[in-house]
């Protein structure tokens, strides 16, 4: 049975586009995100239907691929609307936040974590999640910064000899990445023994929102991580 960490559960969102709406909203910043076609509108089509609609609306596509670009991109967003300066006190919360967390794991040991987005095949971390890892005082294996999730075999997963590995699967909830990890340690593809954590992904590392940064009690979402590179530290 792997080990859970419960996190906040946004409400589940689907993405309807159609010409109609733009027409009705009349935007006069449309933003959208290029990191992956299964979340979201391709930027193609939205040009296709603003030019379509004759709509002027500004355009801004974002596609961090950094936790630091992430942060970026909230100021971004905050310039194109007018609110630049909201968006820079929920930038320095975030910022402390990320403070906070360093202080939490300062002089502990750095366990080694491949985090996987995807388990059949297997697929590492990318973007901005290694940054995450290492925020929360462990040296990410598998998934490198700045990059994106790419497909490994499980002896390259074994091979790079992790110390602990988390299931987080995009959209899957806690629930749907708990039924995946149990499949993974009854598959017998990884060493005996090694401990296996099953996150929610959409509040833990893809789409963390409010939860993120609010230091609710037991503990924020930003700290999930943190639980799973020390669970001696922070009990279950």
């Amino acid at each position: 049975m792997p080990w859970s960490v419960p996190a906040w559960r946004p409400a589940k969102t689907s993405t309807h586009w159609t010409r109609a709406a733009l027409r009705t909203i009349n935007p006069d910043v449309v933003v959208t995100q290029d990191l992956c076609a299964v979340c979201a509108v391709d930027i193609s089509e939205v040009d296709q239907a603003l030019a379509h609609l004759g709509c002027q609306a500004q355009v801004i596509t974002l596609d961090p691929m950094t936790l630091d670009e992430v942060l970026l991109s909230i100021e971004t967003v905050g310039r194109a609307t007018g609110s630049l300066e909201r968006a820079l006190e929920l930038v320095g919360s975030l910022r402390q936040r990320l403070r906070q967390v360093a202080s939490l794991v300062a002089g502990e040991a750095r366990p080694r974590m491949a985090v996987l987005e995807w388990t059949d095949p297997p697929f590492s971390s990318g973007h901005w999640v290694p940054d995450m890892v290492t925020a929360a005082g462990a040296e990410s294996v598998l998934g490198v910064s700045g990059e994106r999730s790419r497909q490994v075999e499980w002896g390259a997963v074994t091979a790079a000899r992790p110390d602990v590995v988390v299931v987080a699967p995009c959209g899957y909830r806690l629930d749907g990445a708990t039924e995946l990890a149990e499949q993974v340690i009854h598959a017998g593809v990884l060493p005996p023994g090694l401990p296996v954590w099953a996150v929610d992904a959409d509040a833990a590392f893809v789409r963390p929102g409010h939860g993120w940064s609010t230091a609710s009690k037991p503990w924020p979402t930003s700290h999930i991580p943190v639980r799973c590179a020390h669970p001696s530290e922070w009990p279950r």
